[in-house]
């Protein structure tokens, strides 16, 4: 889809870019003249144009069509790059591009591989010797080896309000027997 965007009275752009990435590059301030759907007819509108705008400059604004490389054209541009190191630069902003997405987000894990790290984990002794130990005014929790090395304000054992339901189970007594 081309549209021409009327700018002021003498800038009128024409491109094929979606609205949202033009109003990037120009802000909110325009107008959609006309919409078209082939290439081709670009020059006749613009010759309508022309008469109601007299003064009028085009400012073309389309993609860019990508050159197809042939298979070795590709291969010497794939060595030619080999073992040249990144620039800061590009290693910054591939870096912020990837912060706070997860490389998991949207799967799961299959039966068969919860099977096997459920057995890697079986005879795991790390935490083997320690005690738990919780902050009754918070939701920290964390191990210690022994009693003394409880912090200030924590008591011994887990804050069973703060772990995960089903974890713990309260058998209550019926009173009226």
């Amino acid at each position: 889809m081309i549209r021409f965007y009327l700018q002021t009275p003498k800038k009128i752009l024409v491109s094929n870019y979606p609205v949202e990435k033009v109003q990037k590059k120009i802000g909110h301030n325009y107008e959609i003249l006309i919409s078209i759907q082939e290439l081709s007819a670009v020059d006749i509108v613009k010759q309508r144009l022309l008469r109601s705008y007299p003064q009028a400059e085009f400012i073309d604004y389309f993609v860019k069509e990508r050159r197809k490389y042939s298979e070795e054209t590709k291969r010497k541009i794939s060595l030619a790059l080999l073992g040249k190191p990144r620039p800061q630069w590009v290693k910054d902003k591939i870096s912020q591009s990837k912060k706070g997405v997860s490389q998991f987000a949207g799967k799961r894990h299959t039966e068969e591989t919860k099977r096997k790290m459920a057995l890697k984990k079986l005879g795991n002794d790390h935490a083997k010797n320690t005690i738990w130990a919780h902050d009754p005014r918070g939701t920290e929790e964390q191990r210690v080896k022994s009693l003394l090395d409880i912090k200030p304000g924590f008591s011994q054992g887990r804050d069973y309000y703060s772990v995960e339901p089903g974890l713990y189970y309260f058998y209550e007594y019926n009173k009226t027997k």
